[in-house]
């Protein structure tokens, strides 16, 4: 890119987004302010368009982020078409975009939403000469000025409700916030409040993870362990590390009871190997060529390589299981030597034989950079691994400096009333809401997440303007105990997807 020479190309690189050459997030901050000011000095007509690239990610990981980056350029494109003159399309994060519609009724909003999602439905974008056209679509929200929103900010808000609405009646089309129904306002709400953005009661663990991390990118392998009672929030916490800023590679790992040999660790390793063809390419030309072979049906991206190159190697049945379990070993070494590895394993102490014994390999292994964070109850701790009165595996560990750590303790009274007003914002304290969730929670934060999920879809409490209104509650208004706190989650989660 040429050097900049004059004030005028100053600017327009500060406001200009380099990949796709709309404007970006900064001038879109500046331009909706003053324009809602000075819409606010007439007779008002300003509608926005959250807009966001339908199943983005997938395009990412199966075609690669060249590919994922074409489609935005397409995007991108596409609002020439779909747009009027005097539209202001910028790109916001990621695969989102918003546009500003300046003197847009409600009316116009959707009519310009509708032509742009047309638009790039009809773009026939091909990843490759000779392939398929990829199947792209948008989902859209709109909020017309000042009805919906007073201020560029809650006019924003506004138009990302209608987007949420947008992919939960399945994507690829529009929706007008005025036109949404309140029970999708609510789940709106509980969305944003849930989980909990702020990291509450916990420095000290946070500590603990980020002195391994520090340990580990200097050049070793470590386990980090945390334990402590059910229900004190041990599962939340590994959750809120791995969302954790950084530029390591994390990979989100949940061992359940009865699951095949390393199955916590194949799906999320093979994910990040499906996107990332050079990095495939990197780590199997490291592998020994009997690794690669029993690849094939764990790492089915590895075994893609090994084809490509025409090695190929017999492994017996009876040799499969250990160079398979080798062959995950060394892809997770090979993989830190470009970057550390966090592998985050919840609940170890329903993790199969393997996989424990892989939480012991590769915290003595000599070579790599990888971290691994785990979670288990300090009931199930000394439990495993003793069929004849042995010590379990994690024991063994501690002897070699391999395994740190670190006890988690319920939250008080005073961690409860900060999670509140991170969740809600502005809210005024009330004795019903605090005290009836400290008394019920038991110091899980889980718990009060879903607590205060549940009160916000049966309006319990409920928005009032930029603070909050709460309901006289009882113990009856929140989950009976944390097993249904953890069943309304995963029914959520089946709703939301």
């Amino acid at each position: 890119m040429p050097t900049p020479t004059t004030p005028d190309d100053l600017s327009r690189l500060a406001f200009t987004d380099e990949l796709t050459g709309l404007f970006n997030r900064r001038y879109l901050n500046r331009y909706l302010s003053e324009e809602v000011d000075w819409q606010g000095k007439r007779p008002p007509s300003l509608s926005v368009l959250m807009i966001d690239a339908d199943h983005f990610k997938q395009v990412n990981d199966q075609h690669g982020h060249a590919v994922g980056d074409a489609v935005l350029r397409v995007v991108a494109r596409s609002f020439r078409t779909g747009m009027r003159d005097g539209d202001v399309p910028c790109r916001y994060a990621g695969d989102e975009f918003v546009a500003v519609l300046p003197g847009a009724d409600e009316a116009t909003a959707l009519d310009v939403g509708e032509r742009v999602r047309v638009a790039v439905a009809q773009a026939g974008f091909r990843p490759s000469p000779g392939a398929e056209p990829l199947s792209l679509s948008l989902s859209i929200g709109a909020a017309t000025f000042p009805r919906d929103g007073g201020d560029a900010e809650t006019l924003l808000e506004a138009a990302d409700q209608a987007l949420y609405v947008s992919k939960r009646l399945g994507r690829n089309r529009v929706s007008h916030i005025a036109r949404v129904e309140g029970s999708f306002l609510r789940e709106f709400q509980a969305q944003k409040a849930i989980p909990c953005r702020r990291f509450v009661g916990r420095e000290r663990e946070k500590e603990a993870y980020a002195a391994a991390a520090r340990d580990v990118a200097a050049g070793r392998n470590l386990a980090v362990g945390i334990t402590g009672r059910r229900g004190s929030g041990k599962s939340r916490l590994l959750s809120e590390l791995a969302r954790l800023p950084g530029s390591e590679l994390r990979l989100s790992c949940e061992c359940k009871r009865g699951e095949r040999p390393l199955a916590p660790l194949v799906g999320p390793l093979e994910r990040h190997l499906a996107g990332s063809l050079e990095e495939v390419d990197r780590v199997a030309e490291a592998l020994p060529d009997e690794i690669r072979a029993a690849a094939r049906e764990l790492l089915p991206s590895l075994a893609r390589a090994t084809a490509r190159r025409g090695r190929e190697r017999w492994i017996s049945p009876e040799e499969r299981p250990r160079y398979s379990f080798e062959g995950i070993v060394q892809t997770l070494v090979e993989l830190s030597a470009q970057r550390p590895v966090h592998v985050f394993l919840d609940d170890l102490g329903f993790a199969d034989p393997a996989t424990v014994e892989l939480v012991k390999v590769l915290s003595r292994l000599p070579r790599g950079r990888v971290l691994l964070v785990t979670a288990y109850a300090e009931q199930e701790r000394d439990a495993w691994g003793k069929p004849r009165g042995e010590a379990g595996p994690l024991r063994e560990l501690e002897g070699t400096g391999g395994l740190r750590e670190v006890a988690v303790s319920p939250f008080g009274p005073e961690h409860v009333s900060e999670m509140l007003s991170a969740m809600l914002p502005n809210r005024p304290f009330s004795p019903d809401l605090d005290l009836t969730l400290v008394e019920a929670c038991g110091g899980n934060p889980l718990y009060v997440e879903e607590s205060v999920r549940r009160l916000l879809l049966e309006r319990k409490v409920r928005r009032a303007g930029t603070s909050w209104e709460v309901a006289s509650l009882g113990r009856g208004d929140l989950p009976a105990d944390l097993q249904a706190a953890l069943e309304a989650r995963r029914a959520w989660g089946k709703g939301a997807g």
